[in-house]
């Protein structure tokens, strides 16, 4: 599911963009259902409205974490190779101009 969408360009530079980019938005939205009032506003839905009135929104949470922390993940370890990658490109290149 999480490589379904399409990528800007080719190659592991542009695969490092995607993830970042993914990264970088799913953070935003993860931080703003996690600030302090919307966990308030939960708690009184709970405590009001009952727990299956929030059973989707709790899943959708979750799955909206584990996609966050994947994407994450996925940042911290290509970031590792992004000077090889880089390198590889500009060899690449390089050898093209010749």
């Amino acid at each position: 599911q999480t490589n379904s969408k399409t990528r800007e360009g080719e190659g592991p530079l542009s695969e490092i963009e995607y993830w970042r980019t993914r990264s970088a938005a799913l953070g935003t939205f993860w931080e703003q259902l996690n600030a302090r009032p919307v966990k308030q506003l939960i708690e009184v839905l709970k405590h009001y409205e009952g727990a299956q009135m929030l059973a989707g929104f709790e899943d959708q949470f979750q799955e909206l974490t584990k996609m966050y922390t994947e994407a994450k993940d996925n940042v911290k370890f290509l970031q590792t190779l992004e000077r090889h990658f880089k390198n590889i490109s500009r060899t690449r290149d390089d050898l093209m101009n010749i």
